[in-house]
Formats: C-alpha cells, sequence, structure tokens
C-alpha cells in the first residue's frame, strides 16, 4: 500500500508549470497521466475542496475503472448556487458575487475573502498577524493559474457525474460549516446510487487540519 500526494499545477513545487491558464479539466488529465505513468490500480481516490472537483472531472472523463472507492472532501458537486440548486458556496458572504467581480479584486483580496469565508476563526487574529500568514500562503501558489482554477470550478456542475459513480463513495463535511451547508450530505445520500457513507466533523472547511490526528483516524477506518 502507497499513498501518494502530489502538487496540483500552479501549487507548491509545481506553482511554475510554464501553464498560465489551467483548468479543472487540465488537472483531470494530469491525475490521469500520473495515475498511468505509476501503473496504479484500485486506487481509493481522495479529493478534498478544489480536489473533490478534480476527483468528479476524472471520473467524468475516464470512469472508474482504476478506483476501488472515493472520498470526496468538504465540496459540492456544484460551486455556485442558481434558481435550482442551493447546495453550493455561500456566496452571499463573500465579496465575489460575479464572474466578473475577479477583474474587480487583486488576488490578495480575493484569497483573503476566501480564507475568511471557509475559516471563521482567522477574524479573530490581528490584521498585521494575518496579512503576513495570508501573503505567506500566497507565496507557493502561482496567482493567474489559481484565479483561472477558481473560474473553471465555478462553471462546473458534477451532479450528474455523482449520479454516475459506480464505487463507494465516501463525504466527509463539517458542522456547522463554513463554504457549504452540511446538508449536502443528505444530497449525495439521495442521489449516489452505490455504497455511500457520510462522516460528520465539527469545525468549518480546514477541519482536516483544525483535527488531524480526528481526520487521520476517520480516514484510515474508511480505508480499510
Amino acid at each position: 500500500t502507497r499513498c501518494i500526494i502530489y502538487d496540483l499545477c500552479g501549487h507548491g513545487k509545481s506553482k511554475d508549470s510554464g501553464r498560465e491558464r489551467v483548468t479543472i479539466e487540465s488537472l483531470a488529465l494530469d491525475l490521469g497521466e500520473l495515475i498511468t505513468k505509476l501503473d496504479c490500480e484500485d486506487i481509493n481516490l481522495f479529493g478534498w475542496s478544489m480536489g473533490g472537483a478534480v476527483a468528479f472531472k476524472y471520473i467524468d472523463m475516464f470512469g472508474c475503472d482504476s478506483i476501488r472507492q472515493t472520498i470526496i472532501c468538504d465540496m459540492s458537486p456544484r460551486y455556485l448556487n442558481d434558481s435550482d440548486w442551493h447546495l453550493g458556496s455561500r456566496k452571499d458572504d463573500s465579496i465575489i458575487k460575479s464572474p466578473e467581480d475577479y477583474e474587480k479584486y487583486d488576488f490578495y483580496t480575493i484569497f483573503k475573502d476566501f480564507s475568511l469565508i471557509s475559516m471563521p476563526e482567522l477574524s479573530k487574529i490581528p490584521e498585521t498577524v494575518l496579512d503576513r500568514l495570508l501573503r505567506m500562503r500566497i507565496s507557493s501558489c502561482n496567482e493567474k493559474i489559481v484565479l483561472s482554477l477558481i473560474k473553471s470550478m465555478e462553471d462546473m456542475d458534477n451532479r450528474e457525474v455523482v449520479r454516475k459513480i459506480v464505487v463507494p463513495l465516501t463525504f466527509f463535511y463539517s458542522n456547522p460549516g463554513s463554504i457549504f451547508s452540511p446538508e449536502l450530505a443528505k444530497w449525495y445520500r439521495d442521489n449516489v446510487s452505490s455504497a455511500f457513507r457520510a462522516v460528520e466533523f465539527e469545525g468549518d472547511h480546514m477541519f482536516i487540519m483544525d483535527d488531524p490526528d480526528g481526520f487521520a483516524k476517520n480516514l484510515a477506518e474508511v480505508l480499510l
């Protein structure tokens, strides 16, 4: 058994990839190439946040032949809300109300906005300290690529992909939640045709970091 964790294009050691416009589909193609190159099979495919969108797109493009099970962590199949969908991002709390808003704000402001929504506890940190922490985090990613990925993610609708998944699906989510409502767990339960389970954690979008031991314990139980 081995655990493979890789940097998505535009992040970490893959920050400077030579590509500026990268989409979720691009990342799914990268994942498919990685799986083929490493000759992986019987995979436990885990995706947290944007990684969940990549997992859905990979399944949409390549199917489930190489996958044993899928674990989606705090991600909605459709990121944005509309008249027929209310389990996407809690957009009303954000400065970003429409795609045009990405042209109005600098990347730091957008990243800070997202961070305060996904991690409400950050609002208690002194502004100067918060500024230093956020800029340190930003330094590890390519701003143009991340903005491109956010826009791509907001254009996606994976609800039909979820309904076509033929391997077990586990959904990790937080309560009271932050970016997404805990009610999303019920939607998955009602729409997944394969075996399904939901695992609830206390906290917000960053619960995997707030309680790493508890997260690792629950993940291990799913993988057994």
